[in-house]
C-alpha cells in the first residue's frame, strides 16, 4: 500500500496531458504477474493533486492498496477510505479490517487494527 506513483486506468487522473498507454499497460502488468488485486476505495476518487488552478489542476488516485487472494481470503470485508483533508498534496487513505478473519485451524477471530 502507499504511494504507488502510477494509475491503473485512465480514468484515474483527470487534467493535464494523459499518461502514455504503455505505461499504464505496463503497471497493470506488474500487478498482475505479482498477482495482486486492487482493493478498491471509498468516498473520493482521487488521492494526490498538483493544487493548481484552472487548466494547470491535476488530480489523479496514485496511492492504492493491492493485496493478493490470501490476504482477500483472511480480510474479505477490508475497505479503503480515502480521507478529505490533508497538509500535504495526497489525501490520506487508510483501511478499515472490520468482520471476522479465520486464521489457521483456529475458529473465527475478530482482528482489531
Amino acid at each position: 500500500m502507499g504511494d504507488l506513483n502510477e494509475t491503473l486506468f485512465h480514468h484515474e487522473k483527470q487534467g493535464g496531458n494523459p499518461k502514455p498507454e504503455s505505461q499504464i499497460a505496463a503497471f497493470r502488468d506488474v500487478v498482475e504477474e505479482c498477482e495482486l488485486r486492487d482493493l478498491g476505495y471509498n468516498s473520493y476518487k482521487f488521492t494526490w493533486s498538483n493544487r493548481r488552478e484552472g487548466h494547470s489542476y491535476v488530480n489523479e488516485r496514485l496511492d492504492s492498496f493491492l493485496a493478493n487472494s490470501t490476504w482477500w481470503n483472511f480480510y474479505p470485508n477490508a475497505k479503503v477510505i480515502h480521507g478529505l483533508v490533508a497538509y500535504s498534496d495526497h489525501l490520506p487513505i487508510w483501511i478499515e479490517l472490520e468482520g471476522e478473519a479465520e486464521i489457521a485451524h483456529k475458529k473465527k477471530k475478530l482482528f482489531q487494527f
